[in-house]
């Protein structure tokens, strides 16, 4: 079936003053709502009514009922969208007291999610559907005047008698999607094998018919067959009618998954036709794999018509008619109960006065002004809506004040989107609209939860803004999960999503947000190429439940009002795949380039796989060492992770150099990047069904990234280039006045170029903003001014001598106005010259090329801001790679949520041979595992974190200039070390002592030891040695309680070992005296982060006085789900 695409050839429809007024008419009153799922006359009693909460009686001229035809949705932008209901024309029978009691009914037509347009043209009916869902949705209340049916009783003496009609029969089953995709979904699949059916049957109602009957078969089938043809054959009452044979498929890589054919047939001089006649249908291939499916047939028929043991009957003129012709038409097998209406507007049906004849036949004349459809009941077989209940006044319609920013929720992230709302407004001053999703449907699609309602309510905004000269909304986001399948979607919790019309290319099928930004009158999706401009920035956040809302929203906000700023704002990482003859190596270069040409001040980390040697493993080729310092750059901060390459929704490169266990690794909280993947379907928001890393990523924790613009299909390198650049262009250039483009507001700015320029459109659809698309990434508020080093004027093209000490002074302004409330810390990086490194050429498909790069650190240390004043001291070490090229010094101020940033990359180094040697003694090393209480022999988690203390008054080596001098840890026997000379960092106001903090991710189950080897700026060496445990995590394991200090004369901490990192655990301590009396207890509940958990006691007890001196005992209790654990030990009280 082909959902939500409505071409409407022949439509009637009056309009009442609820529709298209500028108020919804649900705004005021009382409304229920009912469903019906089907064509037919429906009946809905008073005792229906009362329980959907109306009073009873009602005067019947006041009970009204509303609806929005779902053909009126179409995709093509309306310069004027349809809003609001239209009444529909009622029957009261309510006993001819004027009022409707419990035993009174109402009768009205419904067409049902199915219906059926005459094509003049082809002359021929098509059945097409209205719906997304698997109703259509009716609005009660009690109004006045309630539009009533009228009776059609024409009187005529010439007239043309006719006894045959057109009927249709529809046979459609959706059951399958071929790639979770597009708009189709096709019948249970045919041909040989365990679960197909090799024939299916199909009765139809043929009574009457004789060999001048015509039917007309039309059929839309798909197969698989590879390398040969399949056929499907079909047969009326086995007599064989017809075949339609469609093309292989090829089995290779990018070709469609099945070949799609529609086709038709008429009957060949069939000479009688039974009461009941079959349709036969079988799906053949010589190659026994082959499959076939069935989207619908569909068969119209000119017979004469009756119920034929029937109850309800649908007929209707489609041919040979004139207008004014009047003509008589014959019923047969009818009788008193019979009743006929005119549905041919299906709001304002008429009631037939038919004539009764003999042989339980009826008639009644009708003008022939246009085709014209009816349906009759008889013996009372009127069909029962669905009871919804009653729903909440609401106005989506009436929008008179100014909106920046839209939020459309989906129900169960109301509150959610509310509380962002309140932030937005308070941190930005931001007008932003909060949409719950089923008022949209209700005021735009008449409940219908179609994407085109979200579409026709934005359009309607718009055209709103326009018309009061006002700003029209910039942005859009969607609060929940998309589905591609409209029939599942779980309307609490999920929101529409668009899906293009084709459903076997795995190429051409696509689902994109873009469909909400394209707002330009007559513009339509389906004819990309000639599309406008997108004309506003949408995101999306695919929460699933109540725990992923909270997550995201609570991130979102504490990025934007809790800023943590530093050197981090001004890093972006590379990453590019290999292979491919350096392709994706060659893209993140040329997006480098581009980007460096524009804005120089950028520091650009790249972590090309091919920069790396590959590890051969039992699962193929890895890159640990990209691994790891990806988790480094990640704990440092970054603003912005590109990667460019190969990957799927689980993982990023075949090599997995994002995984989920990467992303769970990462302890970056207060420097959260964006994710911008030109990948294939990393983050597929159409599919709830999948668990795509990028969701746990960016909504399961406060971790993670605070976005990511990535693609939800299959992509192509080329073109994901092309977007890619322009985005982190719109992204990153600041404008004329110093601005930086939101998220969102950077890739709507990137298509609209892109498509400018030519580019490909389909694959741009496929790309969208995971997040709030009105996010601005962090920015550095003030500048850093006015420097001089050692007491003289600094200048950006000036020299320092190597080996020396120099101290730099300056000033944070804003507009050349020192910020005196700036107290703070300054981050002074020193970064070697640029440097060419030479790719491996791991893979054949790859090529040795030099890639440039200036990541080596000369130096790092951190001095004091005082009232926005600098004052930083740095040594300049002796081993500089290159004084012929410029090295690049980074300040990097921060001050609670206020920063500043200055780059130098002008300056060149001196030689200095002057420099003495009398030290021989290397740097002092303090180290640790994961905490400052670790002991040699103790146990870590999977991803473990070193943390170095360095030393020496001859300042630390950490230049990587000093041949087999880096600062390395060694890990076990691994011949590869981790080389730390970039994560050391100088102590505040010292270059002589500094930290650096080393993550060790995928550390495998058993004991282990690390060597920590450091040298000072004059040659001299040292090493330490750590010694420890990862247990089995697959046993609940605790051990060893402890507190320190005992004895206790005031505070201590108890604790204990455990292997439950990142668990839930809920832990009692108590505190016991001899007699086992306990005397003081406290419990807590909490994810776990790390090999030792910790409870803290203040030497008091639970009634708030001091243990006396003894002896005492505690006690861990532990519980994990079900399991409960105890731990106790001793401790003195002085």
């Amino acid at each position: 079936m082909n959902r939500a695409k409505f071409n409407i050839l022949l439509l009637f429809l009056t309009f009442t003053t609820a529709l298209m007024a500028q108020t919804s008419p649900l705004a005021k009153g009382k409304w229920s709502k009912i469903a019906v799922n089907k064509q037919g006359i429906f009946k809905l009693t008073g005792a229906q009514i009362r329980s959907l909460g109306f009073s009873l009686p009602i005067v019947s001229s006041q009970f009204q009922l509303f609806g929005l035809d779902p053909s009126l949705l179409l995709e093509k932008v309306p310069a004027n969208p349809v809003f609001g209901l239209a009444e529909t024309a009622l029957k009261v029978n309510d006993g001819g007291d004027g009022q409707i009691d419990e035993g009174d009914n109402v009768l009205f037509y419904a067409e049902g999610p199915v219906n059926w347009n005459h094509d003049r043209q082809l002359n021929r009916s098509k059945h097409f559907t209205r719906t997304i869902s698997d109703s259509v949705f009716y609005y009660v209340t009690i109004g006045n005047n309630g539009k009533r049916m009228g009776i059609q009783n024409i009187q005529a003496s010439v007239f043309e008698n006719r006894n045959e009609f057109t009927q249709h029969f529809l046979f459609e089953k959706d059951s399958i999607s071929f790639l979770n995709s597009g708009k189709t979904f096709w019948g249970l699949p045919m041909g040989v094998g365990v679960g197909k059916q090799s024939k299916l049957n199909f009765l139809v109602s043929t009574n009457g018919m004789n060999s001048s009957s015509k039917v007309d078969c039309f059929m839309h089938v798909a197969s698989t067959s590879y390398q040969v043809n399949g056929q499907f054959d079909f047969y009326w009452n086995d007599r064989l009618e017809h075949t339609t044979l469609l093309q292989p498929v090829s089995g290779m890589l990018f070709d469609d998954i099945a070949k799609e054919v529609t086709d038709t047939f008429s009957n060949k001089n069939i000479s009688s036709w039974p009461n009941k006649s079959t349709l036969s249908v079988s799906y053949s291939s010589a190659n026994a794999t082959a499959t076939g499916w069935i989207d619908y047939l569909e068969i119209v028929m000119n017979k004469p018509v009756g119920f034929w043991q029937d109850s309800t009957l649908s007929f209707s003129i489609e041919s040979d008619y004139e207008k004014g012709k009047i003509i008589n038409c014959k019923i047969q097998d009818i009788d008193a109960s019979g009743i006929i209406w005119n549905v041919t507007n299906s709001e304002n049906p008429v009631q037939i006065n038919w004539q009764p004849a003999s042989n339980n036949t009826g008639s009644f004349l009708q003008q022939t002004d246009t085709a014209l459809n009816f349906f009759a009941v008889k013996n009372n077989a009127f069909e029962t809506p669905i009871l919804i209940g009653n729903i909440p006044n609401q106005d989506l319609i009436n929008l008179k004040s100014e909106i920046n920013y839209i939020i459309v929720a989906a129900p169960a992230f109301i509150e959610h989107a509310k509380k962002y709302q309140q932030f937005q407004l308070k941190q930005f001053g931001r007008q932003v609209m909060v949409a719950n999703a089923r008022e949209v449907y209700n005021d735009y699609s008449g409940g219908q939860p179609s994407p085109i309602a979200i579409r026709n309510f934005l359009k309607h905004a718009k055209n709103k803004a326009i018309q009061n000269n006002l700003k029209a909304p910039a942005y859009l986001l969607l609060l929940g999960m998309g589905n591609f399948n409209a029939k599942k979607m779980k309307l609490n919790d999920e929101l529409p999503v668009y899906e293009n019309d084709n459903s076997t290319s795995i190429l051409s099928s696509f689902s994109t947000d873009d469909f909400f930004s394209i707002l330009t009158d007559g513009d339509d999706i389906n004819n990309y190429n000639a599309l406008g401009e997108l004309s506003l920035a949408v995101g999306r956040i695919p929460a699933r439940t109540i725990a992923d809302a909270d997550s995201v929203m609570n991130k979102l906000i504490r990025y934007q009002s809790e800023k943590t700023g530093g050197a981090w704002e001004n890093k972006i990482t590379w990453i590019a795949d290999d292979g491919d003859y350096n392709l994706h190596l060659q893209d993140a270069e040329s997006i480098v380039t581009n980007l460096q040409t524009k804005t120089s001040f950028w520091d650009q980390e790249k972590l090309y796989l091919d920069l790396y040697p590959a590890v051969a493993s039992t699962s193929g080729n890895a890159f640990p060492q990209v691994n790891i310092n990806l988790q480094q750059s990640v704990q440092d901060g970054t603003l912005l992770i590109n990667y460019t390459g190969h990957g799927n929704y689980l993982r990023l490169s075949e090599e997995g150099v994002i995984t989920a266990a990467q992303f769970d690794s990462w302890n970056n909280r207060d420097k959260l990047p964006l994710l911008v993947t030109a990948s294939c379907n990393f983050a597929p928001y159409d599919q709830p069904n999948v668990s795509a890393i990028a969701w746990d990523a960016f909504m399961k924790n406060g971790k993670g990234v605070i976005g990511l613009v990535a693609a939800n299909r299959l992509v192509f390198a080329y073109s994901n280039k092309q977007i890619n650049d322009l985005f982190i262009q719109q992204l990153l250039v600041d404008d004329a006045l110093g601005n930086r483009s939101s998220i969102g507001l950077a890739l709507q700015k990137a298509k609209n170029l892109n498509w400018k320029l030519g580019g490909d459109r389909v694959n741009d659809f496929k790309f969208s903003v995971i997040g709030d698309p009105a996010l601005v990434l962090n920015k550095p508020n003030y500048n850093i001014n006015n420097q001089t080093i050692n007491g003289k004027t600094f200048k950006n093209k000036d020299s320092l001598s190597a080996g020396s000490n120099f101290q730099l002074k300056g000033w944070v302004q804003q507009m050349g106005v020192t910020q005196s409330n700036f107290n703070g810390e300054l981050t002074l990086t020193i970064y070697d010259a640029v440097k060419t490194k030479n790719t491996l050429a791991n893979q054949s498909s790859s090529m040795v090329v030099p890639i440039a790069m200036q990541t080596q650190i000369l130096f790092k240390g951190k001095s004091t801001i005082k009232n926005g004043v600098i004052d930083a001291g740095f040594i300049l070490p002796i081993q500089v790679s290159n004084i012929s090229n410029p090295i690049r010094i980074e300040l990097a101020a921060s001050s609670g949520i206020q920063s500043a940033i200055q780059i130098f990359d002008s300056i060149y180094v001196k030689p200095n041979n002057s420099a003495s040697q009398i030290d021989k003694t290397g740097p002092q090393i303090t180290a640790y595992l994961n905490e400052p209480n670790f002991k040699q022999g103790d146990w870590s988690g999977s991803n473990a974190v070193v943390y170095v203390r360095l030393k020496d008054s001859a300042g630390i080596q950490s230049s990587g200039n000093a041949l087999g001098q880096d600062l390395s840890i060694w890990v076990d026997k691994n011949p590869m070390p981790i080389i730390f000379n970039n994560y050391f960092i100088a102590e505040l106001d010292s270059y002589q002592s500094g930290t650096a903090t080393i993550s060790l991710p995928g550390l495998s189950v058993g004991k282990h030891s690390i060597i920590i080897k450091a040298w000072d700026l004059l040659g001299n060496g040292t090493k330490d040695t750590l010694l420890f445990e990862v247990p089995p995590s697959n046993n609940l394991l605790y051990k060893d309680p402890f507190n320190f200090p005992n004895p206790v004369q005031s505070n201590t901490r108890f604790g204990f070992e455990t292997n439950q990192i990142g668990k839930t655990l809920t832990v009692t301590l108590d505190l016991l005296n001899q007699n086992g009396q306990i005397q003081y207890s406290k419990t807590r509940a909490g994810e776990n982060l790390l090999t030792k958990y910790y409870m803290d006691w203040d030497g008091k007890t639970n009634a708030g006085s001091r243990l006396s001196p003894g002896v005492y005992y505690y006690r861990f209790t532990i519980q994990n789900n079900k399991e409960t654990y105890i731990l106790s030990n001793s401790f003195l009280k002085l």
